[in-house]
């Protein structure tokens, strides 16, 4: 899993065994209300509480790939790609040249 990282930032905050957040807390904190809203759009969630307030789309943020993960490990949600279907989507990105 890719983490997103800036220079001078804290450390992404470790959710899983071996995975981490898109995002580290000081990165969110630092975007606005709106901000926030539209990476939660982007990324299908909906804020954990009140909307009007920045740790509802904190929270949602920072969970968001310790839930992803664990729907794939489950069967559900994401699901791995086989070689086959990575190959046509090489193949499909190849013929855009």
């Amino acid at each position: 899993m890719v983490t997103h990282v800036l220079e001078n930032s804290t450390p992404p905050i470790p959710l899983l065994r071996n995975g981490y957040s898109m995002f580290t807390r000081s990165e969110l904190e630092s975007k606005t209300i709106q901000e926030l809203r539209d990476l939660c759009r982007r990324y299908g969630l909906k804020p954990t509480g009140n909307s009007g307030y920045k740790n509802s789309y904190i929270v949602s943020l920072m969970s968001f790939p310790a839930i992803a993960l664990k729907q794939m490990e489950d069967g559900r949600g994401i699901k791995r790609l086989s070689f086959e279907a990575f190959q046509n989507i090489g193949a499909a990105l190849e013929s855009d040249k």
